[in-house]
């Protein structure tokens, strides 16, 4: 390893974040289109020196002289809006680097107003450390690693030549006494943010990340302000999924340099990541006045605004990455995940186009598959949906939420066993899947395999006790099981979970209705339904259904003729409606109504009872 790339590394944590190229990508930007109103300005040195009102002069430490250790050290600082260093880090030898960051911090500045507004400032300052070199000293020493060591053993109360010792080592790929050595510095010095970063890294080489975790930790209890600590605490912490505990540190650096587009885009993942949909966009909207057009964003941004159901503006985002000049290596991506956009809004051939350029862009994405495959069951097209979820599990056969998609699309094929032999390897793949769970379940009772569907659906609940669907199908079950109350009892837990729920308050409207109970209840619990769904020929029916029973026809009527003119309408539905005409009076219309049930039955039971219908009424008709 070179001399450098040691503390290179600690560096690019940043890259553990996929933001490799956005300095320069920055740069170029803020070249191009300036930011109206910036939070920072970054001022060239000697402008920066110039604008100084007070100042010191670093003293020569001794251990360097000794040394013959002569050189510049750069001090990048930042300054608040009074004038005040916040931040200061040096780059030279480690002998020079403590006392020029002393003297740095204690300069003061005229604050730098925009616009008759104070704002915060960085640059660099310079200090220059020569001397006459002293040829008899260590003259004929060229090793660094020996000069470190011998440094040490003449000044073994200088934290500087502890440090020294330590980066070499380190360079040396030595980490066991580098740390020691990181350690001893630490004990002579302990507000140091250089000896801390060099300890975390060394622990972090070692694989010892609760060590370096907890060495950052200790450095921003010291150092409250020490960013390059706050950075490798953040990579850390995100790698170890601790996003919670992440996002404070980026804060804190944002706090310090409200231009960090890093910590910005890195930020704006924890937040995706913990489900803060609205702190993700506000912390994208921000990266984007530093970087306009920057892709990466643009695309996260379409991902929050998805999850926040603002579909509109999804689109809009995602739209943006691919107007973009940059070449974006996620394009694929962008393409499915906009697609899906357009599903949610029913804008299915839209829908298609997207993921379809994502296929074409890569031919062997699964996911792309798996999404036409949606795509396809949405808009009822279910063969051509088990088609893309097969294609798609030939490049990636393992997916257990494929798998349970593929399952679900049987079952809309009335092809139950090929169903629970597919939701069974969901599950077998993924015990813990609650959905593939529930619809194994599912599968298992349209079979009538009732004791079996009963264990799985306990199941299902006992895994995701706050999952609203796993109520709603248990209720479903034990209303079709007769356990009446333990099924009204289920529906109310999900209506807990979720008062607006259209399913739950449908289903559990219409188990009342099937039971001549509390009618008005019922009703009023289905209009909140089809206010959701105002096009839901299920809710239609139901709400129909309602009204029959409470012998308002007209209103009866109204609806479930709403509902057999929709997309798919069920037997069950035309059934209905015939028995709103029988009690009409409208018996010709009850025939041709039922006979349009009879012709599309499936269920033995339900083709059996509409023949009796038809014919007690044929005979009273030919009477």
């Amino acid at each position: 390893m070179n001399k450098c790339a040691f503390f290179r590394r600690a560096f690019v944590v940043l890259l553990v974040m996929g933001l490799s190229f956005l300095t320069s990508q920055a740069q170029s930007s803020k070249e191009q289109e300036p930011v109206a109103s910036p939070k920072l300005v970054r001022k060239e040195g000697k402008k920066l020196e110039a604008e100084a009102n007070y100042r010191i002069q670093p003293d020569y430490p001794l251990a360097a002289k000794m040394m013959n250790v002569d050189g510049k050290v750069s001090v990048q600082v930042t300054i608040d809006e009074f004038g005040n260093v916040i931040y200061a880090r040096a780059l030279g030898h480690a002998l020079l680097r403590a006392v020029a960051l002393s003297a740095a911090r204690n300069w003061r500045f005229n604050p730098t107003e925009i616009n008759g507004k104070a704002i915060k400032a960085t640059g660099t300052i310079e200090f220059d450390f020569t001397l006459e070199k002293n040829p008899a000293i260590l003259s004929q020493e060229t090793d660094e690693l020996e000069r470190a060591r011998k440094t040490v053993e003449a000044y073994p109360f200088s934290a500087e030549a502890q440090l020294w010792y330590a980066e070499v080592l380190a360079n040396e790929d030595d980490y066991a006494q580098a740390i020691t050595a990181f350690k001893k510095s630490l004990e002579l010095k302990s507000d140091w943010e250089d000896v801390y970063l060099g300890l975390a890294q060394a622990y972090r080489e070692v694989k010892q990340d609760e060590e370096a975790i907890r060495t950052c930790k200790l450095a921003i209890k010291v150092i409250p302000n020490a960013i390059r600590v706050q950075n490798i605490y953040a990579a850390l912490l995100g790698e170890k999924k601790r996003y919670a505990e992440a996002v404070e540190p980026l804060k804190k650096i944002i706090e310090i340099h409200p231009d960090d587009l890093a910590a910005h885009h890195s930020l704006a993942r924890y937040y995706l990541n913990l489900n803060r949909f609205e702190d993700a966009v506000q912390t994208i909207l921000e990266e984007l006045e530093i970087l306009p057009d920057y892709p990466g964003a643009y695309h996260n941004l379409g991902w929050a605004y998805y999850s926040l159901q603002r579909y509109n503006e999804a689109i809009q985002a995602y739209t943006k990455v691919l107007q973009a000049k940059q070449d974006y290596h996620m394009r694929e991506r962008v393409y499915r995940e906009l697609g899906v956009t357009y599903l949610k809004l029913k804008r299915f051939n839209e829908a298609f186009e997207a993921i379809e350029q994502a296929i074409k862009i890569s031919p062997t994405y699964a996911d792309g598959y798996f999404s036409l495959g949606q795509a396809y069951h949405d808009s009822s097209r279910f063969t051509e949906s088990v088609e893309s979820y097969k294609k798609g599990l030939g490049y990636q056969p393992n997916s257990p939420y494929a798998i349970a998609a593929l399952g679900d699309v049987y079952a809309h094929l009335g092809q139950f066993e090929n169903a629970e032999k597919t939701y069974k390897e969901a599950t077998r793949l993924k015990p813990d899947n609650a959905q593939a769970q529930i619809g194994l379940a599912g599968v298992l009772l349209a079979q009538k395999k009732v004791t079996e569907a009963e264990a799985v659906f306990q199941k299902a609940v006992k895994l995701a006790p706050n999952n609203v669907q796993s109520y709603i199908y248990m209720g479903s079950f034990l209303s079709h099981a007769g356990k009446y109350q333990e099924a009204e009892a289920a529906y109310k837990e999900a209506l807990r979970l979720d008062p607006d729920n259209p399913l739950a308050l449908n289903n559990l409207g219409y188990a009342l209705v099937e039971r001549n109970e509390r009618l008005e209840e019922a009703v009023e619990l289905i209009r909140r339904a089809v206010k959701a769904e105002p096009d839901n020929s299920y809710y239609l029916d139901s709400l129909g259904w309602a009204y029959f029973k409470l012998e308002k026809l007209e209103e009866a009527e109204r609806y479930l003729k709403e509902a057999t003119q929709g997309k798919a309408p069920s037997p069950t539905m035309f059934e209905h409606l015939g028995e709103v005409y029988m009690r009409r009076g409208k018996k010709e219309l009850a025939i041709e109504t039922w006979q349009k049930a009879q012709a599309i039955a499936v269920e033995a039971d339900q083709a059996a009872r509409i023949k009796v219908k038809l014919a007690l009424i044929n005979k009273e008709v030919k009477k």
